[in-house]
């Protein structure tokens, strides 16, 4: 994947206004925890998105490339925080430059 493949995933990805302390953006969370999954499966990983009750998803994925060797455990957000107050300037949150 080339460099520019990639800020353009990070840009769609953004763009999502997966605000998941807002409960008028729980579809957008699904949304982004949905193209997460459509992400990790486009590169040849298991994934399925987990949902409990109330709570936020994540998303799962994984390889059975060589079981032998070790394991790497990634947690990160797929969500973004609110705006709160705009310190730097009028930029919005919800694209990358």
């Amino acid at each position: 994947m080339s460099q520019q493949e990639i800020i353009n995933l990070l840009s769609e990805m953004v763009k999502i206004p997966s605000i998941s302390s807002d409960k008028d953006h729980r579809d957008d969370v699904d949304a982004s925890a949905q193209f997460v999954e459509n992400l990790f499966a486009d590169l040849g990983l298991n994934t399925q998105v987990v949902k409990v009750a109330g709570g936020m998803p994540a998303v799962i994925a994984h390889t059975e490339i060589d079981p032998d060797k070790k394991t790497v455990l990634l947690y990160a957000h797929h969500d973004v925080q609110p705006v709160g107050d705009i310190i730097f300037g009028k930029q919005t949150h919800l694209h990358l430059k």
